[in-house]
């Protein structure tokens, strides 16, 4: 685990490293699991890297936009049901400018950490189909 890595023997850097190498190969493992689940969707695309290969090259914040449907919406119905994340462009304009997205709906971000677990991504992943569903509804 993260503690039992930082306590290992070696200098405080070793040990800062080593804590940072045990979370991201724990966080490595729930992001593609939340990208996996997230990719089912029809109509949602996720921004960024998705191969599996090359997950050490991202962090394990997953950003995603899914066709017809203003980002701030999915958010507001997520945080009802008590899963937190944001939606914006998160000072990051100019990219989402260049991935055509407006920069008003900017896209809907999860982020992952440490203390999340693989339940909390299932039950994450549970929400965003039941949202989406709830509003592709909405607008038929």
């Amino acid at each position: 685990d993260l503690g039992a890595a930082a306590s290992e023997g070696g200098s405080r850097r070793q040990k800062i490293a080593k804590a940072f190498a045990a979370s991201i190969a724990y966080e490595n493992p729930l992001a593609q699991q939340l990208i996996d689940g997230l990719s089912d969707i029809e109509g949602l695309t996720v921004h960024g890297i998705t191969d599996p290969k090359r997950l050490g090259d991202r962090v394990p914040t997953v950003s995603f936009t899914v066709d017809g449907i203003v980002p701030e919406t999915i958010v507001r119905l997520m945080n009802a049901e008590k899963i937190f994340l944001w939606s914006g462009h998160n000072y990051a304009w100019e990219i989402v400018h260049q991935l055509g997205i407006p920069a008003e709906h900017g896209v809907v971000r999860i982020g992952i950490a440490h203390y999340n677990t693989a339940a909390e991504i299932d039950e994450t992943l549970e929400s965003v189909h039941r949202v989406i569903a709830m509003l592709r509804q909405q607008r038929s």
